[in-house]
């Protein structure tokens, strides 16, 4: 039986050293650069394939999985939220709500609004729309604010990072940051993501300084996008960030974190 060589492109993985084409003999005496395969080992090929290459096409997706879970981290844990959590975060947040929430373009200044907002959250966690989380001190053990992923597009591998707030004795702490680390993370490394969003009212000047800080790129204004709870017409401002970017605004979060 006459062996045919089969030609592979020279694509490596990410991290993987390229391997120096060769020059081999078919046996009709024309040249091929590259190593040859036979075609009757389909599972050979592919494993030898793979080993010298890396992986031949891109990574296979991985299937984002909304089973609540706990993040943890050093300075703060995010949990899934449960009905039982509105009251004791009405209690952290009443005194400054009208702060916590002016740019949220819904209404958050009572008992009863939390709790329709916390019945919303678990709503929608249970189509699989988001994965809502608690904002805990790790020192304290208090509940603290809330943050969740939202807007979840399966088939295209993205989701937002979104509805985040903190009660004022806790911002511009370490918690804020290492949230956005642990969401992050585990939305590229665990889900495979290759987008990951943030948007925010263009008129909230701090959050869009925060989110740029974080290491997003400002990608444009929707004008006209919501109607708040107010009345207001409300431009919004989006960020994203890549899965190809990752690493490197990986780095920048631990540096961050590291001398907090």
């Amino acid at each position: 039986m006459v062996q045919t060589n089969v030609m592979l492109s020279p694509k490596v993985a990410s991290g993987c050293a390229p391997v120096e084409p060769t020059v081999r003999k078919r046996t009709d005496g024309s040249s091929a650069i590259g190593p040859w395969f036979p075609q009757n080992n389909s599972h050979l090929y592919h494993e030898l394939a793979h080993r010298i290459y890396g992986r031949m096409t891109e990574a296979e997706p991985r299937i984002i999985d909304l089973q609540p879970s706990t993040l943890e981290g050093n300075a703060v844990h995010l949990i899934p939220i449960e009905r039982g959590h509105w009251e004791p975060l009405w209690e952290v947040a009443r005194d400054s709500a009208a702060e916590i929430f002016r740019w949220i373009p819904y209404p958050m200044a009572s008992l009863e609004d939390f709790q329709r907002w916390a019945d919303k959250a678990l709503a929608e966690q249970k189509r699989g729309e988001s994965l809502v989380f608690v904002t805990v001190d790790r020192r304290s053990g208090k509940l603290i604010g809330s943050t969740r992923f939202m807007n979840i597009d399966r088939a295209n591998r993205r989701a937002e990072i979104g509805s985040t707030w903190i009660a004022p004795a806790w911002q511009r702490t370490a918690i804020n940051t290492e949230a956005k680390y642990l969401m992050l993370r585990h939305a590229f490394e665990q889900w495979g993501c290759i987008r990951v969003e943030l948007k925010t009212d263009a008129l909230n000047q701090k959050s869009r300084a925060a989110i740029l800080r974080i290491g997003a790129r400002e990608e444009g204004t929707l004008r006209k996008h919501l109607v708040t709870h107010t009345g207001r017409i409300r431009d919004t401002v989006y960020f994203s960030i890549l899965d190809s970017e990752w690493p490197q605004v990986k780095h920048g979060l631990e540096l961050r974190l590291n001398r907090s």
